[in-house]
């Protein structure tokens, strides 16, 4: 089942990154285009973000977390210099 979450960006890479969900500390993959309302250019480290986790049910990522509509809440509080946090 889908439901609304919220964390922080914990890594981004060429197209892709990683969120640290904040209550489950789970960490779920998103791709650049399950952002909204924003460029992938303008995401950084330590962002927070909510978004919708889903946990894959076919294929090769079955079990694996997800994040899709990524919607950006605030300015990175940590430089957007690393590539994890």
């Amino acid at each position: 089942m889908a439901e609304t979450k919220t964390g922080k960006v914990k890594s981004i890479h060429q197209g892709f990154g990683f969120i640290r969900e904040d209550e489950e500390r789970d960490d779920y993959f998103f791709h650049k285009t399950e952002l909204i309302g924003a460029e992938w250019e303008g995401i950084s480290i330590g962002q927070q973000v909510e978004f919708i986790g889903k946990t894959e049910t076919a294929g090769k990522n079955v079990g694996k977390l997800k994040a899709v509509d990524v919607v950006l809440k605030n300015e990175n509080k940590n430089g957007g210099n690393e590539n994890e946090i």
